[in-house]
């Protein structure tokens, strides 16, 4: 087993390679201004394994674009058999769900909340097309990968702070 990290200079993407299967992790980048499409530039890195139907299964880290803008150019066609993000809710309240509405009811189309609200918006369209299955994933779970299965050790999160922190405006 080996993870091939992929050159996306401001983001991250990388694939976890396994006798069987291959496990794409994350696919963006920000490129910070530096003349490339954000969004086809990280694409460009996992072509081939999609041309290949190699990658099958994809866990995205975080709702960052430079951790996913990647995934919106993977073209509508192709199938993943499974999807895994991070379990969204916390005390039984979506915070992306709010956090999204009150950005997108309230924020400048200009500023960055509701460009990245728009694009998460965006992801959760593209992986509904696309994927077969979609699994929200916390710390301690673990997903089945090439026999065996990977343990998800995500931070532990303040939901107190969190809360304050990304639901108010």
């Amino acid at each position: 087993m080996y993870i091939d990290v992929k050159n996306v200079k401001f983001g991250d993407c990388s694939i976890l390679c396994g006798e069987s299967e291959k496990l794409l992790i994350d696919c963006g980048s920000s490129n910070r201004g530096r003349g490339l499409s954000s969004s086809e530039f990280p694409y460009s890195m996992i072509a081939n394994e999609i041309n290949k139907k190699e990658i099958e299964k994809v866990l995205i880290s975080h709702f960052d674009w430079d951790h996913f803008n990647g995934i919106l150019e993977i073209p509508d066609y192709y199938r993943l058999k499974m999807t895994y993000l991070p379990y969204s809710i916390i005390d039984g309240k979506s915070i992306y769900g709010e956090t999204i509405a009150n950005l997108l009811s309230v924020a400048s189309s200009e500023s960055w909340g509701f460009k990245l609200s728009e694009k998460i918006i965006n992801l959760f369209e593209k992986l509904d097309e696309i994927s077969i299955n979609i699994s929200f994933v916390q710390r301690g779970d673990r997903i089945p990968f090439d026999y065996e299965t990977i343990s998800i050790h995500w931070p532990e999160i303040d939901k107190t702070k969190f809360l304050i922190d990304n639901l108010s405006i």
